[in-house]
């Protein structure tokens, strides 16, 4: 992958992999590109040559909704959790079909919905925390959550 910025080389030349179901951060100094790199990969940051692949399919050229509804999405620093909730009620409120009004996430509770939530509340490592509220996570827990 490459992305410049006018004369700046913000990425050149880079080359991973990412093995399903796997969490990864990149560590680097400020100014390394990392948040590029993020970006570039998300779509935020059209790359200027190269290529991105997920799940087999070429991702560079879609726009970034399209990738985000594929799965292919970045954390940042700031969490957005509702502090006071418990996390499968957190979870449940991002599994929601954006269409769908937020608060009917409490109203009706599909079993597909629960059982995605808590499907994902697994697969981050926070099950067994399920009931508890989400502002008693520590902060890792909150990014995970």
């Amino acid at each position: 992958v490459y992305k410049y910025f006018g004369g700046v080389r913000a990425n050149e030349n880079i080359s991973m992999q990412v093995e399903q179901g796997s969490i990864v951060g990149l560590i680097g100094p400020n100014g390394s590109g990392k948040t590029t790199l993020f970006n570039s990969i998300v779509g935020t940051h059209p790359i200027d040559k190269g290529s991105i692949k997920f799940e087999d399919k070429e991702v560079s050229t879609l726009p970034v909704p399209v990738i985000a509804k594929l799965g292919l999405l970045r954390t940042f620093q700031q969490t957005r959790i509702y502090g006071k909730l418990n996390c499968i009620d957190n979870m449940r409120i991002s599994a929601k079909p954006a269409k769908d009004n937020l608060f009917s996430v409490f109203s009706t509770i599909p079993v597909e919905l629960s059982d995605k939530a808590e499907n994902l509340l697994n697969f981050v490592g926070l099950y067994q925390k399920r009931k508890l509220r989400a502002g008693d996570l520590s902060f890792g827990q909150q990014k995970l959550l």
